[in-house]
């Protein structure tokens, strides 16, 4: 299965102020997110709590992770933060 994996303006800024190397491992979230989402490397889930039932976290590493909305098409990418600072 396939998704459409929409990037955010928000995501694009988040994404800026990474190092290079991290940036690489973002771009190869990005891919395998669009190629399988259910993939289970990227962790892909529902923070506690949330409000908005459409949000999800997923792995880009073991220090950050992606903050995401999930919509019926596919997700549209909105940040990457520490770990932390996502599930925050």
């Amino acid at each position: 299965m396939t998704a459409s994996v929409v990037i955010s303006d928000l995501f694009q800024k988040s994404c800026d102020q990474l190092d290079g190397s991290l940036k690489a491992r973002v771009l190869d979230f990005i891919m395998k997110l669009q190629r399988d989402p259910d993939a289970t490397g990227l962790d892909l889930k529902m923070p506690a709590g949330v409000r908005d039932r459409r949000v999800r976290t997923a792995r880009v590493n073991d220090n950050f992770r992606a903050v995401l909305f999930e919509l019926p098409e596919g997700y549209i990418l909105a940040a990457v933060k520490p770990h932390d600072a996502a599930y925050a």
